[in-house]
């Protein structure tokens, strides 16, 4: 099934892709930061839907935890 998706607050103004099942692939994005999102397709490209909740929530952890660290980093110096 081919979805179509309007975001709102980003930069990108479209977003497509296939779902076959919950497999998403053929990313597209119109506009919007041409590397960072040509990176998030590939990454995401052939993955489930839970998968891509698995690996962003396992991504945001990762910045919390290392928060504290990098904002006193920041202030020592």
């Amino acid at each position: 099934m081919h979805c179509e998706y309007t975001p709102e607050g980003v930069c990108p103004s479209k977003l497509e892709f296939d779902l076959d099942g919950d497999v998403v692939t053929n990313i597209k994005f119109t506009d919007g930061c041409d590397g960072n999102l040509k990176a998030l397709s590939a990454v995401v490209n052939g993955m489930t839907v839970s998968q891509i909740e698995q690996y962003f929530s396992n991504i945001m952890r990762v910045a919390l935890l290392l928060r504290p660290l990098l904002k006193h980093h920041i202030e020592i110096q």
